[in-house]
């Protein structure tokens, strides 16, 4: 099953364990990992997210729907939602972890257009011939992909 398909559901699953367990939903996070990593190595790799801060696993439970562990976690600040990636890598096996939080994130946030920010814009269009690519949909995809890979490591 596709995590996008289920947002909805987990954002109020987080919503409903942060009260059964007094957690401030601004500052808790669901990471949905593979089976079979321990507590450390969970709070190991969401630390390699800055905007995250030191993370504290609260809670682990089997997600049978997405074949995953729901791993409630806790950080000290309250976290800001336009710097939250979509998904942490684990640093070995390059597992994509998906992250669930409570507030709205936008991509590189609409208050300032920077440079960053340009590029991946110009690179939405398929006939950007800015780059001295027009028409070459592929190039114009690959570097999308590596932009937003590098928004979300800036943001």
């Amino acid at each position: 099953m596709d995590i996008q398909s289920v947002q909805a559901e987990l954002v109020t699953e987080l919503r409903e364990w942060c009260e059964g367990e007094f957690l401030d939903e601004e500052t808790a996070l669901f990471a949905l990992a593979p089976r079979g990593h321990e507590v450390a190595e969970i709070e190991e790799t969401l630390g390699t997210v800055k905007a995250f801060g030191r993370v504290r696993v609260r809670g682990r439970k089997f997600n049978t729907k997405l074949n995953r562990l729901s791993v409630l976690c806790e950080t000290r600040e309250k976290l800001d939602p336009t710097k939250i990636p979509p998904d942490v890598k684990h640093p070995t096996t390059e597992d994509s972890w998906p992250v669930i939080i409570v507030g709205e994130r936008t991509a590189l946030g609409d208050a300032v257009k920077t440079p960053l920010k340009s590029l991946l814009d110009a690179s939405a269009s398929n006939d950007s011939a800015e780059y001295g690519h027009s028409g070459c949909w592929i190039c114009c995809r690959k570097l999308r992909s590596l932009l937003v890979k590098i928004a979300a490591i800036v943001a």
